[in-house]
C-alpha cells in the first residue's frame, strides 16, 4: 500500500485525506507542530516539528509522495525540497485559483499567473500576495521535484472541520432561524468543493503517479463543467437544515455597502464586476477522475459537525462565522433593510 507524508495534515483538508487514506490501508505520516490539533488522528503516524526547523527529524525515510497542505511561503517550500528530495518522487502542492493573474470565462490552467509586486515582502502573508506567493511555492516545489510535482489548484473548500468560516456560516446562521441577511447577488458562481471530494481525488491521482497542474474545483460531474447559483447554495443549505422559519432578506449590495457591510462580513459575496469570469474549467480534473458529491450531502455533514461539539473547533463561533457580522449588528441592518420598502430589500 502507498505511504504518504502530510506536511500539515490535523485541521481540515490534511485531516481528510487522514480520514481517506487510512481506511484505504494505506501507511500515513503527519508532520506538525501539534498546535493546532494536539491529539493523534487515529490510524497515522505523528511527527511533530516546524517545518521549516524540524525536517531533518525525517531524514533517512521515503514516502510514495509528500503533500504539502500548508506551504504559503516560499522560502518554507523551497526548506522541505531541498530536505525532502530524496525521500520521494511525488511531491504534491496544495496551492489556489488565487494563484492566477486575471480570470476569463472558464478560464483553465493555462492562464497568466499573478507575480509579486515589486517590492512586497515574500514572507508575509495577506490577501493581496497570498495568490503571488502561491505562484512562488509552486516554482520552487517544482525546482526541487523537476517532473515529480502535482499542483492543486482549488476554488473554495467546504465541508465538515472547515476553519474558514465561509460556507460553515452559512449553514450554522441558516439554520438558526430567523430574519437572514443575504446580499442580493443571486446570480454569483460559486464552485464548491468538499475537502472530502478533493481528498480522494489527490489520492487516486497519487496512486496512478498522476503529475501536472489542475484547477480542482466544483460542482464536477461527467459532462460540461457548471457552478452553482449564489441563490441555490442559500436555498439548499434552509431546505437541508429544515430552517421553515428562516426568512432570507436579500439586500442590494450598494446600499449594504453604504451601511457599512463589506463581502468580509457576508462570506462568499464577491464584489467584482464580471461574475462571467468568476468560473474555472475543470476539465483536465474531470479526466482524471474527479467527481463530487450532492451538495446537500456537504450541507448536511457540516451541519452535523457544528451541531455535535464533540471537536472544540466546531463550537467555537469564530470557526462558524467570518467577520464581524454579529446577531445584533444585522438585526439592526436587516431592520434599515426592510424599512426602505423599495429594490434595497425583498425577503
Amino acid at each position: 500500500m502507498p505511504h504518504i507524508l502530510i506536511l500539515g495534515g490535523s485541521l481540515f483538508l490534511g485531516r481528510h485525506l487522514v480520514e481517506t487514506a487510512v481506511p484505504l490501508g494505506w501507511n500515513v505520516t503527519v508532520f506538525n507542530r501539534g498546535k493546532t490539533r494536539p491529539e493523534p488522528l487515529p490510524g497515522a503516524e505523528h511527527v511533530q516539528g516546524d517545518r521549516v526547523a524540524d525536517l531533518g527529524r525525517l531524514a533517512g525515510r521515503r514516502w510514495d509522495a509528500i503533500i504539502d497542505t500548508c506551504g504559503y511561503i516560499p522560502a518554507a517550500v523551497s526548506v522541505a525540497g531541498r530536505t525532502l528530495r530524496d525521500a520521494a518522487e511525488l511531491y504534491v502542492f496544495i496551492s489556489s485559483i488565487s494563484a492566477y493573474a486575471t480570470f476569463r470565462p472558464w478560464g483553465d490552467e493555462t492562464d497568466a499567473l499573478a507575480e509579486l509586486a515589486p517590492g512586497a515582502a515574500a514572507d508575509v502573508v495577506t490577501a493581496h500576495t497570498y495568490g503571488s506567493l502561491k505562484v512562488l511555492c509552486e516554482r520552487e516545489a517544482h525546482r526541487a521535484f523537476p517532473g515529480g510535482t502535482l499542483i492543486v489548484r482549488p476554488g473554495f473548500i467546504v465541508g465538515p472541520y472547515d476553519p474558514t468560516g465561509r460556507f460553515s456560516y452559512w449553514v450554522h446562521r441558516i439554520a438558526a432561524g430567523g430574519q437572514v441577511l443575504v446580499p442580493a447577488v443571486p446570480e454569483q458562481p460559486l464552485q464548491l468543493i468538499d475537502a472530502r471530494d478533493l481528498a480522494s481525488w489527490i489520492l487516486g491521482c497519487i496512486a496512478e503517479r498522476t503529475v501536472g497542474t489542475f484547477d480542482v474545483v466544483g460542482p464536477a460531474a461527467a459532462g460540461a463543467p457548471r457552478a452553482y447559483r449564489f441563490a441555490d447554495v442559500m436555498h439548499a443549505i434552509a431546505r437541508v437544515a429544515g430552517a421553515n422559519a428562516a426568512e432570507l432578506v436579500w439586500a442590494d449590495t450598494a446600499w449594504l455597502s453604504r451601511m457599512g457591510v463589506s463581502p468580509e462580513d457576508l462570506p462568499f459575496w464577491e464584489d467584482v464586476t464580471d461574475w462571467d469570469a468568476e468560473r474555472r474549467n475543470p476539465a483536465r480534473a474531470l479526466a482524471r477522475g474527479l467527481r463530487t458529491r450532492p451538495l446537500a450531502e456537504t450541507i448536511a455533514d457540516t451541519l452535523a459537525w457544528l451541531r455535535a461539539g464533540t471537536d472544540s473547533r466546531s463550537t467555537d463561533a469564530g470557526n462558524r462565522r467570518s467577520g464581524s457580522m454579529t446577531r445584533d449588528r444585522e438585526a439592526a441592518v436587516v431592520a434599515a433593510c426592510l424599512a426602505q420598502r423599495g429594490p434595497h430589500a425583498t425577503a
